[in-house]
Parts: C-alpha cells; structure tokens; sequence
C-alpha cells in the first residue's frame, strides 16, 4: 500500500496502529490502496477536532475509516459504559467515535468537492489484541453496529488485512443497495476509481512547499545584522 506519511513514530503511534499500519503495508493484496494514517479533523461534525486513525482509499472498493482499539481487554457494562484496558470507562462507544469521524471527513470532502458525493464511505473497528465478542458473552446481540464492521482478535490473526478491509466495504455495499433510502448508492459512480482515490488523497493529505521571498529574506538579514552588532558591542563594552 501507498502510506501517507510511509513511516509512523514509535514514541506516539499505539502498539495496535504500529502493528495494523504493518499488516497493511506489507500485505501484497493492498498493492493499489492509499492509506492516511493519522488523519486531523479540524472540522469535527460533533465535538471540536478528532483523530482518524486509519483512512482507506480502495478503487473499486470504497473509503473506510478504521479506528483501532489496540487494547487488551475490552467491554461494555449492563449501564452501557464501555471499559477499554486502563482507559476511564467512556459512555461513548468506539464504532460511534468511528462513525462520527467518517461522516465528518466526508462533509468535508463533499463541501468542496461536491462530484465525491457518491462516492461509498464507511466505517469500522479493529481490535487486534481482543475479542470483542467472547468479552460481550460470546455473542455481538445488539443493534448499535453491524456485526462486520468489527475486526478482532480472531479474525486479525486468521485472515489478512486486506481481506478484511474489503469484506467491511463489500458488506457496506450490499447493506447500502439493499437499503431504499440510499438512492444516491450507484455501483458505477460510488465505487470509485484509482485516479478518484488519487485525488481524494490529495484533498485530505495536500503537498505544501513553502519558501522565503527575497524581500524576506534581506529583511532577516538586517535583522540578524544588527542584532549581532549590538551582542558584539556587549562583549567590547
């Protein structure tokens, strides 16, 4: 997979993103993904900025925002708290979080680029070190998400990653078609292109160069030029 950036920083990037960046990176079935790790939303939809942990771009496939949970224990309490490692218990739910933070960065995209409006966006949550499942009683009996947009521990070490991605998206899809509210869904425009993929990555990872002008650059150094006239001037005196 192309990574945007092709390297993380083991000091601040959690032991479950390092080791979901490398599956992705290595596996040979991501060939023609692009992948922003660590992609800042400034214009959160529902709270001031946030944090997506992984955004996938997959021609022919769709967009998909996984959040990763690289904890080693993790469940949700009869109050509905959930309890993730040594994290304080949140009432907050990590596929909402995933969900929230999907919806935000494709409001965004289509704001300014409105032809991307059909294009699929989805989301998912990875849990490489647990099972989400056995720590619920064995069995995801709820409403609140759909059973495939869980990646755990079982899966994460029995399948690879890519496999994975597309299953989520190949579900999205099929849950979408067959949903008649969805009438913007259309196979031929919402399953998007490599150079769509390209140009997305672009709107969310833009290049930027940036450089001094001449004019700045003499400013600065009639700056520095009297500033170390009078340090000169100091040590003489």
């Amino acid at each position: 997979a192309r990574m945007i950036p092709p390297c993380f920083d083991p000091a601040t990037t959690s032991p479950g993103e390092q080791e979901v960046f490398r599956q992705i990176q290595h596996d040979p079935g991501t060939q023609d993904w692009i992948v922003i790790h660590s992609l800042d939303i400034t214009r959160h939809r529902r709270q001031i900025d946030g944090e997506i942990d992984f955004l996938i771009l997959i021609p022919g496939f769709g967009v998909l925002d996984l959040e990763v949970k690289g904890h080693y224990s993790a469940r949700r309490d009869s109050d509905g708290m959930w309890h993730l490692g040594g994290d304080p218990p949140t009432h907050k739910s990590p596929f909402k979080q995933a969900s929230e933070n999907r919806y935000s960065v494709q409001y965004g995209l289509v704001h300014q680029r409105p032809e991307f409006r059909s294009v699929l966006f989805w989301s998912a949550v990875c849990f490489p070190f647990t099972n989400l499942g056995s720590a619920e009683g064995g069995g995801l009996a709820h409403r609140e998400w759909h059973s495939w947009q869980l990646i755990e521990k079982r899966d994460f070490d029995s399948f690879p990653i890519s496999a994975l991605v597309r299953s989520v998206l190949e579900s999205a899809a099929r849950h979408v078609r067959a949903t008649p509210v969805a009438k913007w869904f259309d196979p031929k425009v919402s399953l998007p292109t490599k150079k769509q993929c390209d140009e997305m990555a672009s709107f969310f990872r833009p290049r930027y160069e940036v450089f001094e002008s001449p004019a700045e650059r003499a400013r600065e150094r009639t700056g520095e030029l009297k500033r170390f006239t009078e340090d000169q001037f100091a040590v003489l005196d």
